[in-house]
């Protein structure tokens, strides 16, 4: 049989050929990170809790001042799932779409949970927050993996050797000056 294959294929022919057990062991798997969704949503609950108390804070201070206390909480809860989506899939590296998504659906449960200790809750309207609070979630996580490779590159091109004037005269002195007068 083997014969058979030298003649159809020729040198093209492995008589070994890896497993997909072997190979499927070497394949990068890319998972959820779920310390990454945890470090989010701690990250969006820290900064909603912190911009509504400098919030009401202000709000109390400057006496003139008309707020409408519904547009900073929903403000608020833009930002921060946002900015939790972002950092999470930032930390996780990999799946921002999914890492985002995933931050912003626990934010906004944990949040429904934590208003059903106080007060009755418009379903409806937990609903609607969930999907925007998802919706916001992916869109920072997208931005938080692309921005991280954007980072990475100008990482590496601030690694590059910035005096390259310098190392040009050491290896080849007698070219210097010609160096030096090029646009």
């Amino acid at each position: 049989m083997e014969e058979r294959k030298r003649d159809v294929y020729g040198d093209n022919f492995v008589d070994d050929y890896p497993s997909h057990w072997e190979t499927a062991r070497f394949m990068r798997r890319e998972r959820i990170d779920s310390s990454a969704v945890i470090y989010g949503v701690g990250l969006a609950i820290f900064i909603t809790v912190v911009a509504l108390v400098l919030g009401f804070i202000w709000a109390q201070a400057v006496e003139s001042v008309v707020l409408n206390y519904s547009f900073l909480v929903d403000l608020t809860l833009a930002g921060s799932v946002l900015l939790g989506g972002y950092k999470g899939a930032a930390r996780a590296k990999t799946l921002g779409l999914a890492h985002g998504a995933l931050v912003g659906l626990s934010y906004a449960v944990v949040g429904i949970l934590l208003l059903a200790v106080v007060a009755t809750i418009n379903w409806w309207g937990a609903l609607e927050t969930t999907l925007i609070a998802v919706f916001l979630g992916a869109i920072g996580g997208t931005v938080g993996i692309n921005l991280q490779y954007t980072g990475r590159n100008q990482a590496w091109r601030g690694d590059y050797k910035q005096d390259y004037k310098q190392d040009y005269r050491q290896e080849y002195p007698e070219n210097y000056d010609d160096f030096l007068t090029r646009p």
